[in-house]
Formats: structure tokens, C-alpha cells, sequence
């Protein structure tokens, strides 16, 4: 999800360093690592472009660097085969773990343009307040933002502004 980097043609040694191998044809590994990310049923989506794959020169050897960029939020979850509850990932430390269907289920949530919370409900009236969770909200405004131009406003207002506020964000 926060994007990194793939090596082929890399060894890591023992001290944590790395070492180049010879790779028999990177121009063909490249080339199927191109199919592989393009094929639907191999990867729900592809972030990458042109620039992110390289062939190199280190240590005597071509090796590839690829570089995978940080999906967007509309493009998550990122997975493998066809089925996100099985094919997402997430990077932590220094292994791969399968995502949990919380998880997933909160990154296609979020891949809305418009949040959950920030939606403007239509039909909706001042009377579906909890007015005592509303005077506790104000009160802890108030303690943040003394001087708020809604401070002064009367409590069974103060919804209603919040509300008309929302619904000018349309």
C-alpha cells in the first residue's frame, strides 16, 4: 500500500547488503512482468508506468528495479487473482501478510470521492439529534474554539447550522 521496490537479479547477504547475479534475460523478464501486471486475472489493477520498471548495470550484471508507487485511494485494494478477500496484502516489517476482510472492506469503503461521514443526507431533519450528545459536542467546541460565530447560537440551533452547512457542500 505505501509502495516500494522489487529487485530481480538481487541477492541479499548475510551483513544485509546486496549483491547483483546474473539474470539470463531481463529484456523477457520485463517484458512478462508487463503481461503479468496488464492480465485482470493476475491483478485487479495496474499503478505502474513505463518509468517505474528500469533495467540496470550493477556489479557486472543487468538487474530490474522496479519501482511500485503508493496506490491512490481509488485504486485500493490492490490485489492478486480475482478475489480481494484472498489477494490483498500489506507490508509489515519485513513480511507480507494477507489483509483481513476489515481490512479490505475499509479500503473499498474508501475509495468513494466522498466519505461516508461528509455525505449530506437529503431528507434528513433536526429531530434525528440526540440533543443531550449535541450539548456535549457544543460544549467541547466551545473548549476548542472559544468565540466560534456558532458559540452563540441557541443548543437546539446548533444542529440545524451544522446541517445547513452540510448541505451548502453539495
Amino acid at each position: 500500500t505505501f509502495g516500494g521496490y522489487i529487485l530481480l537479479g538481487v541477492v541479499e547477504n548475510a551483513d544485509k547488503s546486496f549483491s547483483s547475479v546474473p539474470l539470463s534475460s531481463p529484456e523477457k523478464i520485463v517484458s512478462d512482468f508487463w503481461n503479468s501486471v496488464n492480465n485482470h486475472s493476475v491483478v485487479n489493477v495496474n499503478i505502474l508506468s513505463d518509468r517505474n520498471v528500469q533495467i540496470v548495470e550493477s556489479g557486472g550484471n543487468r538487474i530490474v528495479i522496479i519501482e511500485v508507487p503508493r496506490a491512490d485511494r481509488h485504486d485500493k485494494p490492490v490485489y492478486a487473482g480475482s478475489d480481494p478477500f484472498a489477494g490483498s496484502y500489506r507490508r509489515n516489517g519485513e513480511g507480507d501478510y494477507r489483509c483481513t476482510k476489515d481490512e479490505v472492506r475499509a479500503m473499498m469503503r474508501d475509495q468513494a470521492d466522498i466519505s461516508q461521514d461528509a455525505r449530506v443526507m437529503d431528507t434528513m431533519t433536526t429531530n434525528v439529534f440526540d440533543m443531550d450528545t449535541i450539548r456535549r459536542y457544543r460544549q467541547r467546541m466551545d473548549n476548542l474554539r472559544p468565540g466560534h460565530v456558532w458559540s452563540e447560537l441557541a443548543v437546539e440551533v446548533f444542529p440545524a447550522s451544522y446541517w445547513r452547512y452540510g448541505a451548502g457542500r453539495q
